[in-house]
């Protein structure tokens, strides 16, 4: 992994649970007892983070600890910065790196739904390990925002801490949540008795393996035998440098001859030859909406190497099957005019598609561009949702499985290296800022709704490009088809050998383009495109009627909430349609053409 892409050896530890302090155990020191013992457990190259609110109890006893051990805090209000206590030399100090507010008056009557709740389900996109104070006899009757948190993190296989009301400690094991625990969890609605369950009371925190997971968090490749970890070594060992020399102009070259428009021609022809492609980067936006530049930058990355691993693939597809095409034409022009030499242009195409496939594979070219483009897309829609803290499902989905041994195993390198970008990136603010998102109800609105529009013009002229792509190759293997009928009709009556090269070679080159077609899926993936098109339409012209129904400056919690979730819908929608494409076109690998 080259020094831009390498990621800092960093923990996000976050720390919630507001607590009645006349019913709650000494907190200040159950608070320092645990995080000095976090100190001590960590390998000494790990910096820590806190992600935390301040409100009173738990979490300004893990605030004031933090700053004494030197960690980096970044703090999570639900209020506005002007109602904090003690903010301003919070601000000074030099261990605080971020403040984000969600500009809730104290003084304002029960939110529904709780800013504390909406807050603390946004901060676990950004952590490690969740400590929570929880009183697990909370009345079942009602809604216990903290057994949902606590659920969500279960369901991520994110460890967790559990401080009780009468002082004890517990860990949550994650080796024994399953699938099917997870399952049962979900259908208990995460009640206490299911939580309580899953959790092991300790004194000290090295009777839980916490320090055997950080170490796994930080490097899964120490999984010697396991596949995913490989992948991980695979995808962060690129030295910055492509190993495609070609990035494959032959495909634009194919398609651009396809389109009628000669404008889309010239443009896939522009894009490869004079690097006229840029990520999307959201650079004319606001400071206030700007994304961190390792986010910017670990989606050009993955973007630049998916571009040209996928237009090497589809040019590798269209050589393999043009080659087999190519070799029968030879063989059967050897044989009308007796040309024995062409004998060895046979053998040698026939070589050159056997050393593609074997190249292609051994190079791993089409999972290469899968897993790259996936991670593209999903950095592309974080970086779309990030300052209005809305991010894709898939920055929180579990990156570990329970494997035989009842151990925890990489499921994901994908996973880890989309999370590990995101925790290592922090809150979306600047250092030193406060960054209220409620306040920008209109500019965050814009902003999604420019990925939205951008996404909707891609995947229009996308369907366009591959319908009629499809269209046009599907035509002409037709007119091959009978073009070689009617050279078979002549044959019967005239009884030439040039003939043979309608009736031999026509069906061959038929077939290469039916295999074109089916490797490359335009079809299917041209129908993707539109659907998806569909959907972001009606997300645009809900973004539209948002920004005109609210006035410019307001910062109302119901339209914040009403923005988080477009926001999230239009990430979701996108998000989903990635991962369709990924399992749809896993299944053309690289083959010998038929």
């Amino acid at each position: 992994m080259t020094n831009n892409f390498s990621f800092k050896r960093l923990v996000s530890i976050m720390v919630t649970g507001q607590s009645d302090l006349k019913s709650a155990p000494d907190l200040s020191t159950i608070g320092s007892n645990l995080l000095e013992q976090l100190q001590q457990s960590l390998p000494y190259d790990v910096q820590t983070r806190l992600l935390s609110g301040y409100a009173a109890g738990i979490e300004q006893v893990s605030v004031q600890n933090a700053q004494a051990f030197n960690w980096e805090v970044q703090l999570f209000l639900t209020h506005k910065a002007s109602h904090t206590p003690e903010l301003d030399s919070l601000v000074e100090s030099s261990s605080v790196t971020k403040i984000i507010s969600l500009g809730q008056d104290t003084t304002s009557k029960r939110l529904i739904p709780d800013p504390a709740k909406q807050r603390d389900q946004m901060a676990l996109n950004f952590a490690d390990l969740l400590i929570i104070y929880w009183d697990s006899d909370f009345d079942p009757g009602q809604h216990n925002d903290h057994s949902q948190l606590i659920g969500q993190a279960a369901q991520s296989r994110k460890p967790v801490i559990w401080l009780s009301p009468d002082g004890q400690m517990h860990w949550l094991e994650l080796e024994r949540l399953d699938d099917a625990t997870l399952e049962l969890l979900k259908a208990s609605d995460y009640s206490s008795e299911s939580l309580v369950a899953c959790f092991k009371p300790f004194k000290h925190l090295d009777q839980t393996p916490i320090s055997r997971f950080i170490e796994l968090l930080l490097n899964p490749t120490i999984q010697t035998h396991n596949p995913n970890a490989t992948i991980l070594r695979e995808l962060t060992q690129t030295n910055g440098h492509t190993e495609f020399h070609d990035t494959g102009r032959l495909h634009d070259v194919m398609t651009g001859l396809l389109h009628s428009d000669k404008k889309d021609a010239w443009f896939e022809l522009k894009r490869k030859f004079s690097a006229y492609r840029l990520p999307k980067l959201w650079s004319t936006t606001p400071d206030e909406v700007q994304p961190k530049p390792g986010l910017n930058e670990a989606f050009a990355h993955h973007d630049r190497l998916a571009e040209q691993a996928g237009g090497l693939h589809r040019s590798n597809i269209w050589l393999l099957y043009g080659f087999a095409a190519l070799a029968v034409l030879v063989a059967v022009s050897a044989e009308v005019w007796q040309l024995h030499w062409l004998a060895y242009v046979e053998l040698a195409l026939i070589a050159m598609v056997i050393y593609r496939v074997w190249w292609a594979r051994k190079i791993q070219l089409h999972q290469k561009w899968i897993r790259h483009r996936y991670l593209a897309e999903q950095m592309r829609y974080c970086i779309m949702g990030y300052p209005a803290l809305a991010i894709p499902k898939a920055f929180l989905e579990p990156v570990w499985q329970i494997n035989n041994q009842n151990q925890l195993q990489l499921t994901s390198a994908e996973l880890w290296l989309l999370q590990r970008n995101l925790i290592v990136s922090g809150l979306p603010c600047d250092d030193g800022k406060i960054y209220t998102p409620p306040y920008h109800n209109h500019v965050l609105a814009e902003h999604i709704q420019a990925g939205v529009r951008h996404q909707m013009r891609y995947h229009q002229r996308h369907h366009h490009q591959k319908h009629l792509g499809h269209k046009r190759l599907h035509a002409l293997a037709e007119l091959q088809f009978l073009l070689t009928f009617i050279a078979v009709v002549m044959h019967i009556y005239i009884h030439a050998n040039w003939l043979l090269l309608f009736t031999a070679a026509l069906p061959a080159f038929a077939a290469g383009l039916h295999g074109i077609l089916t490797k490359l899926e335009m079809e299917r993936i041209s129908g993707q495109s539109a659907r998806l098109y569909q959907q972001l339409e009606h997300l645009d012209l809900a973004l539209t009627r948002f920004i005109q129904q609210t006035p410019a400056g307001d910062d109302s919690w119901q339209h914040w909430l009403s923005l988080h979730y477009l926001a999230n819908k239009s990430l979701q929608t996108m998000s989903d349609n990635i991962t369709q494409w990924q399992h749809l076109i896993k299944v053309q690998q690289t083959e010998i053409p038929a």
